[in-house]
């Protein structure tokens, strides 16, 4: 080959981009500093009813766990309004299941029937002897005991409904009651009390402030020239922050984001969830703390 042709080859080699520092670079890891370290979960826990709070049952600095009743509201109201409403859904069930009306309005239709019934035959054997407007009156009686038996009936399926709306009262009242129960609604530390017991709150005010520890997240930039984002959604990664006492083990995790969006500097954002760890009953990785990330290409 001359050297005219080794130099259009070495030329078209360049332009369509053999392996060369940038495929080198891609299979390196991608280490970012200053990455800034942020909360996952938190809480701002609200009052769900209006009232006094009788307790706050934790302080701040206090470890929760989800579930826990973190503070109370004033529901002795609350629990006379349920004593009541059982009550009443108590004497609803029983005129409910009660079908003593019926059976008294069927027992008088009967006997109607049968005066009735009675007066037509002692007519028909001696006619006069009994006069029209009297058997009408009894004819007219009979069928009032038999709308007497339909409107007896008709209660009695009311009764029925009027139970279930009792019970649904009893249900409510309950609901209120457990309202009146602040409960952590995910594992964390208290870190702020908006509210204090004897004082009065509304639906929604904030009580108190709960975040989560025991999972992080970091986020940090990457240039698209560097590494594509499909070389880096779903990598292990590893990071350590600059604290007193030096780095101690490093925190592990995955990058679980990758923006689509790529800033006028040619950078895109990336997000990893990591696992936090506790020295001396203290949590290491806080969130604000700055961070250098290693995220594993390969």
């Amino acid at each position: 080959m001359n050297a005219t042709a080794i130099l259009m080859s070495a030329a078209l080699l360049s332009q369509i981009g053999l392996p060369s520092d940038r495929s080198t670079s891609s299979r390196q890891d991608a280490v970012l500093s200053g990455c800034l370290v942020n909360l996952i979960d938190e809480v701002q826990l609200p009052a769900e009813e209006a009232g006094v709070l009788a307790s706050i049952d934790i302080e701040e600095g206090d470890e929760v766990r989800r579930g826990d009743i973190v503070a109370r509201i004033d529901d002795r109201e609350g629990q006379m309004q349920k004593k009541a409403a059982e009550i009443e859904y108590i004497q609803a069930q029983f005129q409910a299941k009660s079908d003593i009306y019926i059976r008294a309005a069927q027992g008088q239709a009967a006997v109607d029937e049968a005066n009735h019934a009675e007066v037509v035959a002692a007519n028909a054997k001696a006619y006069g002897a009994v006069t029209r407007m009297h058997i009408r009156t009894l004819k007219l009686k009979h069928e009032n005991s038999l709308l007497q038996i339909e409107k007896s009936e008709t209660e009695h399926e009311v009764a029925g409904l009027t139970a279930e709306i009792k019970s649904t009262a009893v249900e409510m009242a309950n609901e209120r009651i457990r309202k009146m129960k602040l409960d952590a609604p995910l594992d964390g530390v208290v870190v702020k009390l908006y509210r204090h017991a004897g004082e009065w709150v509304q639906p929604g005010d904030p009580v108190m402030r709960i975040v989560r520890m025991d999972r992080l997240r970091v986020e940090g930039f990457l240039n698209v020239a560097d590494f594509a984002p499909q070389e880096i959604v779903g990598r292990p990664v590893s990071a350590t922050v600059n604290i007193k006492g030096g780095h101690g083990e490093p925190f592990r995790g995955e990058i679980n984001f990758v923006s689509p969006l790529v800033e006028a500097n040619g950078e895109y954002r990336v997000r990893a969830e990591l696992k936090n760890y506790k020295v001396d009953g203290q949590w290491v990785l806080r969130p604000g703390l700055t961070a250098e990330m290693t995220i594993q290409v390969q």
